[in-house]
């Protein structure tokens, strides 16, 4: 694909931030009402840009059929690794709350001991 199908995406993302930008000005000057209009505008240009990113995945898709096998793998190969990262820091966390639990010098207080 070339570097021309991704310059809407830049050009999107730069009038989001000019109008981001405008609406937290307005919004400042006491202006609420205009500030949520210019809001709604810079959302319509994030879900045209969202509307791009689907037609650029559909030429890609179509154009790079062969390597779509190995687009698909990549995909789950990295979900996967984050997923067992989630695990293992989820582990870890349950882990150093026992040690922490288990060394505690806090009394705990439970309702029948009020």
């Amino acid at each position: 694909m070339e570097w021309s199908l991704f310059m809407p995406l830049v050009v999107a993302g730069i009038v989001f931030a000019a109008l981001s930008v405008a609406a937290g000005v307005t919004s400042a000057r006491g202006n609420e009402a205009r500030a949520e209009r210019v809001r709604d505008v810079a959302f319509l240009v994030v879900l045209a840009a969202a509307a791009w990113v689907g037609v650029l995945l559909l030429i890609s898709l179509f154009q790079e059929a062969e390597e779509l096998w190995d687009m698909v793998s990549i995909v789950v190969i990295v979900a996967v690794f984050f997923a067992l990262l989630l695990v293992v820091f989820f582990v870890l966390s349950l882990l150093f709350g026992l040690i922490g639990r288990a060394f505690s010098r806090r009394k705990r207080v439970t309702t029948q001991d009020l």
